[in-house]
């Protein structure tokens, strides 16, 4: 164990797996136009968001990807 485990519950039996993301973000302007793509868990890793005593754990959001464009 370390500082850093994470418990799921008040007795310290049930250990919460650590995790890495990764997000991603790209962007171009040309002119007064703007185009920009953001990906969010970019490898699309399953993890537990978060653990509440009692209720359990709960996986967190998968892969995200979100396009826009922009006059300005």
């Amino acid at each position: 164990m370390s500082a850093a485990d994470v418990f799921a519950d008040n007795a310290n039996t049930i250990l919460v797996p650590g995790y890495t993301v990764a997000d991603a973000a790209l962007r171009y302007k040309h002119g007064n136009w703007q185009a920009a793509l953001n990906v969010t868990n970019l490898f699309d890793k399953e993890y537990f968001a978060t653990c509440y005593v009692g209720e359990g754990c709960y996986y967190a959001e998968g892969r995200n990807i979100t396009g826009s464009l922009n006059l300005k």
